[in-house]
This record gives structure tokens, C-alpha cells and sequence, in this order.
């Protein structure tokens, strides 16, 4: 597994435009320090794939969520869980 990184190239991996609409709201990064940036009082919601510590960690600092649940994600652990 490759460490976290920042992108050498972020317009490969946001939709076209997505960097122009967003400019001055928000950043896109490879990688964060999860705890320091949801304990900051600047941070208004946290978008969560839905593990386990990213929603302690939301509800420890106060930080409202919305969940972005991958489906393929599911899919792998119901297939494990069956054999």
C-alpha cells in the first residue's frame, strides 16, 4: 500500500471545472491530519466515507457529518463475510 500523499497533479483526480467552482471554499489534498483538522473551529461538517473512527472522531469534536458510503466497499466485505 502506497504512504498518503499530496497529488503532483490535482486536476487529474477532481472532475473538469471543480477547481474553478470551489476556488476560495475549500482545498483539495492527498492527505490531512484527520484529529488537528476536525478539532480546528473553523471546520463547519466533515464529508465521511463512514469507518468507525471518522465518526468518533466527528462526534468527539462536534463536527456534524455527511456520509459518502462506497458501495464496492460494502460489496467486499459481504463477500468475505460469506466464505
Amino acid at each position: 500500500m502506497e504512504a498518503p500523499r499530496n497529488y503532483d497533479n490535482v486536476e487529474e483526480v477532481v472532475p473538469e471545472g471543480f477547481l474553478d467552482r470551489t476556488a476560495g471554499i475549500g482545498k483539495v489534498i492527498g492527505w490531512a491530519p484527520q484529529l488537528a483538522v476536525l478539532a480546528h473551529s473553523a471546520i463547519g461538517g466533515f464529508v465521511s466515507h463512514c469507518g468507525w473512527s471518522s465518526i468518533l472522531e466527528s462526534i468527539w469534536y462536534g463536527v456534524p457529518t455527511t456520509q459518502r458510503v462506497s458501495i464496492s466497499k460494502r460489496f467486499r466485505i459481504s463477500d468475505r463475510n460469506q466464505n
